[in-house]
């Protein structure tokens, strides 16, 4: 497993929001995450 780190400058808050959101995006969509399917029916839940 590789763990990478990011320098971002925190001078201007614009700016350091602007580059933690660019990165999160990239890595989400290389990533490509999933829900995992449910192994049971929702309408079967039944609350007391």
């Amino acid at each position: 497993m590789h763990v990478l780190w990011y320098v971002v400058p925190a001078d201007r808050k614009w700016y350091r929001n602007w580059a933690i959101s660019a990165i999160t995006r990239y890595t989400l969509e290389k990533v490509n995450p999933r829900t995992p399917a449910a192994k049971f029916e929702a309408g079967s839940i039944k609350v007391d």
